[in-house]
């Protein structure tokens, strides 16, 4: 998942304010850890810190009722390895209320584990960190001033080159994702407000979305091309000999395939675009899609980051 491997990532840089506020200290070596247990286990964070305990923090982002049966698990597996003094937290990042156990009660046995929720969290140390890390995790964190707080990451993004600039954005896009639809309007209404011009499409993310999009589209075109082209080569078979009209047929079948196959990724893509900013789409939005060709698809998907209503959009449309 997205959150999952954008979080992990970040939080592998070490955001220094953020471990402030959850440790009141800062880890001095990352350890790589795995468990070819039963089913491999890899623990988000295991770092060693100054005073030679082991901190173990996992990055989650839904509710999960076995989160105090697999810390415990970890807990083992980080004891036995190590020997050492073990903290543990969970960090919730998720958009739902925070709803899981933090303890593991049994007649013999007693085990807890420290359980955050992020936007407990004030974001105003993270804003003024030095480090982008912390700057780009402050948006998951307790925000009273939305339009001040994504103006300010979004200076810091603004500084730096274009490759770096564009990875920050992907990230920030994916972790916005994770709160209110308010919020992620906000965000994307900042973003065109940037004083540099920032092209969404050449993200990963966005160029991911567009390989899917188009191999599930040139998928289905080529199958529906395939059965188009055998029955035209019937056909034609039944007019000049079925052997040359076959051939004739699955020739303009493939040719037919790969076109009707670009603009159903087009299709796909732009679907998949505006679920990511509106959420699922009505009928009628799925209705246009499916009726417009290349050029307007192509027309909307440009306008995406301009809109802040999925109405609006096919409206300013010609």
């Amino acid at each position: 998942m997205k959150y999952d491997l954008t979080l992990k990532e970040l939080f592998q840089h070490l955001p220094q304010q953020l471990f402030n506020i959850l440790i009141g200290r800062q880890p001095q070596e990352i350890l790589n850890v795995e468990y070819p247990v039963i089913r491999k286990r890899c623990p988000d964070l295991v770092s060693r810190l100054e005073d030679g305990s082991i901190y173990h923090l996992e990055l989650q982002s839904d509710n999960d009722d076995s989160m105090a049966m697999r810390m415990l698990e970890y807990f083992f597996l980080i004891k036995q390895q190590y020997k050492q003094p073990i903290i543990q937290q969970v960090l919730y990042v998720g958009r739902d209320k925070m709803d899981m156990s933090n303890h593991i009660l049994e007649e013999k046995l007693q085990f807890y584990y420290q359980l955050i929720d992020i936007r407990d969290i004030d974001c105003e140390p993270l804003l003024q960190s030095p480090l982008l890390e912390d700057n780009l995790l402050a948006i998951l964190c307790k925000v009273e001033k939305k339009v001040e707080t994504v103006q300010i990451i979004l200076q810091r993004v603004a500084q730096l080159h274009t490759n770096a600039r564009r990875d920050a954005l992907e990230k920030l896009q994916i972790l916005v994702n994770l709160r209110s639809v308010e919020l992620q309007h906000t965000f994307n209404q900042e973003v065109k407000n940037m004083p540099i011009s920032v092209d969404m499409r050449n993200t990963v993310w966005y160029q991911e979305v567009f390989s899917e999009g188009e191999r599930k589209g040139q998928a289905e075109g080529e199958r529906k091309g395939r059965v188009e082209g055998e029955r035209k080569g019937r056909v034609e078979g039944e007019r000049k000999g079925r052997v040359e009209g076959e051939r004739k047929g699955k020739l303009e079948g493939k040719l037919e395939g790969k076109l009707e196959g670009k603009l159903a990724g087009q299709r796909i893509l732009l679907q998949r675009l505006l679920e990511k900013r509106f959420g699922n789409l009505p009928n009628w939005a799925h209705k246009q899609i499916e009726q417009a060709q290349s050029e307007q698809l192509e027309r909307w998907g440009l306008q995406i980051l301009e809109v802040d209503k999925l109405e609006d959009m096919f409206i300013q449309s010609p």
